[in-house]
């Protein structure tokens, strides 16, 4: 039972997430994140906590909408892994709409008895695969 309402939590946090992304509210993401957060990503490195919500608070594209889709999450006692796949519709300063896709790996840790997000990782994936109909989640922002 207790699972059953830390997978509910989790979901949640992943929703505030992909809102505060679209919204590039990095104050909402500074809620979240732990204070030794890590961001991954192959192509470009690793990101700090400070460097991550400076790159989401800078993003030069609007977000018209950003979902997950094929969201698991798993339970290991005090921290939780959701993966899946993180879609996005933005708009770039010329009026081109663009589909992108991302595999994605994010670690939350329960400190305090409150969900954080310690790590994540995310891989771009080809655009063959930003057009493929996944199993949304709900929340799409």
């Amino acid at each position: 039972m207790e699972e059953a309402l830390i997978e509910k939590e989790i979901f949640q946090i992943e929703s505030d997430i992909l809102t505060a992304i679209k919204r590039k509210d990095s104050m909402k993401l500074d809620q979240i994140l732990t204070e030794d957060f890590i961001y991954r990503n192959p192509m470009e490195g690793d990101r700090s906590r400070a460097g991550f919500l400076a790159a989401i608070k800078s993003l030069p594209v609007e977000i018209l909408s950003v979902w997950s889709e094929d969201m698991e999450i798993t339970i290991l006692g005090d921290s939780a892994v959701a993966s899946g796949t993180q879609k996005a519709r933005t708009l770039n300063d010329d009026g081109e709409e663009k589909l992108s896709a991302s595999a994605f790996v994010d670690v939350f840790v329960r400190h305090q008895g409150k969900w954080r997000l310690a790590w994540a990782h995310g891989v771009d994936l080809p655009s063959s695969v930003s057009n493929r109909p996944g199993k949304p989640q709900p929340g799409t922002v």
